[in-house]
């Protein structure tokens, strides 16, 4: 099963740090450097792959071989759960900020850009990447890195770069984009606003990031303005902001703040993360949530199915006629762990009135084939969010 999602704003952070602050203070990068590890370390708990955005140098692979190591990196990309982009398409404002009348055409404030030829070779990239590495790499390190770079980059082509512009100016002259103040007056010439012409590049880039991701079943979840125009039409591109949002429900069940938190309240470390997102628990987890999140957009159990599965004294001798067919995702999680463990122990702290009254209708098929099949191997989401604790109480008693 597929389970990639996009890392687009990482990059661009660790430029501001590793080459050029522009002036920002010092504090102001740390503070979203740590928000932006936050992301990355929810990503590697969710996700089996992650597709980093980049440009002439490769900061997401510097930064991560800074602060893991040599060796952890090393260890982190045996199944390759890192992936690279090189993205040639850039859009800016025009440098007049005020549009024109051209040959009787409506003359559109954004431009598109691209990587000249020099700047997108891998060759290129890589050895520039290697100047701002901190560790000291050996012959083999560096073949190692060049090797998983190589295979495991993408150029990414600009050519579908002009029509993002040509249908975001579509919408515009449309006035579909007024609901983000973009209000076209009708006249060939309108004047646009620094802000505008912002929001206007905004727009180009997700349209033209958003068809390369579902040509690429890729995941994300951070659209600005798309989501608002078209949920409808980045839908199968979505399902990471509900693999996250379904996540952070079940954390909530078993008293364990979401991923970001337990980072930024120093629960968790980076090591720690790229550790743990390779075990076989993290990966069983990270199946099971990816299907649960397709079959429904809820992890709700009814509070019908937890009072009957309570008044059954083995759940595996329930027959089929007998189970209810609306049935929740958590519902399941906490059978399996009840079977392993003692089913009053697996919902203990879960109270009925917790729980909300939303369910879904889910085949018994889907239970037979998934859910029942993980019990008999000895695997349960409790399990999961049992070692996340450990995880927790380790990191406290270190710190």
């Amino acid at each position: 099963m597929n389970n990639s999602v996009l890392n687009n704003h990482f990059y661009q952070l660790l430029e501001y740090i590793y080459k050029d602050n522009k002036g920002y203070s010092t504090k102001i990068l740390d503070y979203n450097l740590q928000l932006n590890i936050a992301d990355l370390i929810e990503q590697l708990l969710l996700f089996d792959k992650i597709v980093f955005k980049i440009n002439t140098i490769c900061y997401p692979l510097i930064h991560l071989i800074n602060e893991a190591g040599i060796t952890l990196t090393r260890d982190f990309f045996e199944n390759e759960p890192i992936k690279f982009a090189v993205w040639t398409a850039h859009y800016y404002h025009s440098a007049d900020p005020y549009s024109k009348e051209l040959d009787g055409k409506f003359l559109f404030p954004i431009v598109l850009a691209y990587l000249e030829e020099k700047d997108r070779n891998l060759d290129v990239i890589y050895e520039n990447s290697l100047k701002y590495i901190k560790r000291k790499l050996s012959y083999d390190d560096k073949l190692f890195f060049k090797n998983y770079f190589y295979n495991n980059t993408e150029i990414i082509s600009h050519e579908s770069g002009s029509s993002a512009i040509e249908f975001t100016s579509s919408l515009y002259q449309n006035n579909q984009l007024k609901i983000f103040d973009l209000d076209f007056d009708g006249q060939l010439s309108n004047d646009f606003s620094l802000s505008e012409m912002a929001k206007l590049a905004t727009i180009v880039m997700e349209i033209f990031t958003s068809r390369l991701l579902i040509e690429r079943n890729i995941q994300a979840y951070n659209f600005t303005f798309l989501k608002t125009l078209s949920e409808q039409s980045i839908s199968s591109i979505n399902k990471g902001g509900e693999i996250i949002s379904n996540n952070n429900q079940l954390l909530e069940i078993n008293n364990i703040p979401n991923f970001k938190s337990l980072y930024l309240n120093h629960e968790i470390s980076l090591q720690r993360a790229l550790k743990f997102s390779r075990n076989s628990n993290s990966q069983n987890y990270k199946s099971w949530l990816s299907k649960v999140t397709e079959q429904s957009d809820s992890l709700n159990i009814s509070k019908e199915y937890i009072n009957a599965v309570l008044n059954k004294k083995n759940f595996l001798e329930t027959t089929k006629g007998k189970f209810i067919k609306t049935i929740g995702i958590w519902g399941i999680g906490g059978l399996t762990g009840g079977i392993i463990g003692g089913l009053a122990g697996a919902v203990a702290g879960t109270t009925i009135t917790a729980i909300s009254e939303k369910t879904f209708d889910l085949s018994l098929s889907l239970w037979d084939t998934f859910y029942l099949d993980k019990v008999l191997k000895g695997w349960s989401p409790k399990i999961y969010f049992d070692e996340i604790e450990s995880l927790r109480q380790k990191n406290s008693n270190t710190t």
